[in-house]
């Protein structure tokens, strides 16, 4: 008899950390250091307000948007993962992405497909959290306040609670209270689903959110996962970063 072999469907990645089997994306477990350089692949990163920076893992690159004047140009390492409080001012804080563009490796079209984006946080001082979004956005220019993108929906930790918000077609943003709560070193993993319906599926710690409160993004919107983040008046003081993962769901 012949010697057996395994086929593995090129389409699939192993995610060693989680020992499973994910749909070719972005698995990032931060465990390693990173390096940063300016967005256009070399020179220094800057603290430029509203100007992005290339963070990179070793594993995956991510551009880091400055929302103010930053001092601090790249994440901090530790065993905990990416410290991205960086310079701890009252209304800052960064947005971090795998690109911006429809060329985004996370990118999807609303109405194609079925994807998914899960990062896992760990903040310090929850008071100090204005804005901790999480989910998916409008392939359009970085933005210094969350709610001037034109679409989106994302779950958003506001100090102590856990929103979710969206906005559709340049409309004002919409905050629906999840009824999660969220408390001082907390570790929360928050996923947001997009379905090829367009309808978002929003989970905190792998429990669906506001299953009877339905929200869809408009179908042939290119969107893209993002991480949205500014200080509240109280400062975060620490904010980890320990996991993302992103890709489309069969």
């Amino acid at each position: 008899m012949g010697q057996a072999k395994e086929f593995r469907n090129q389409n699939f990645v192993v995610d060693r950390l989680y020992q499973r089997e994910l749909p070719a994306g972005t698995i990032e477990d931060f465990g390693t250091r990173n390096t940063a350089s300016a967005l256009i692949g070399y020179g220094d990163p800057v603290g430029t307000t509203n100007v992005a920076n290339i963070c990179n893992t070793g594993r995956n690159i991510f551009e880091v948007a400055n929302i103010g004047t930053q001092s601090i140009l790249a994440p901090a390492f530790s065993l905990s993962g990416y410290d991205i409080a960086f310079d701890q001012t009252n209304g800052d804080g960064v947005e971090i992405t795998r690109g911006i563009t429809a060329k985004s490796p996370s990118a999807i079209v609303v109405g194609v497909e079925n994807a998914f984006v899960e990062i896992t946080v760990k903040p310090a001082n929850v008071v100090g959290i204005a804005n901790l979004a999480i989910g998916w956005r409008k392939t359009e220019g970085y933005q210094l306040d969350i709610d001037d993108y034109e679409e989106l929906c994302a779950l958003n930790i506001n100090g102590t609670v856990i929103n979710r918000d969206t906005i559709l077609g340049g409309g004002a943003t919409t905050t629906t209270d999840t009824l999660e709560v969220m408390a001082d070193q907390d570790v929360v993993t928050l996923r947001v689903e997009v379905l090829a319906s367009g309808k978002c599926i929003c989970k905190v710690d792998g429990v669906e959110v506001l299953a009877s409160n339905e929200f869809s993004l408009d179908s042939g919107e290119n969107v893209v996962p993002f991480l949205y983040f500014t200080n509240a008046a109280g400062l975060v003081s620490k904010l980890n970063l320990q996991k993302w993962l992103d890709g489309p769901m069969i």
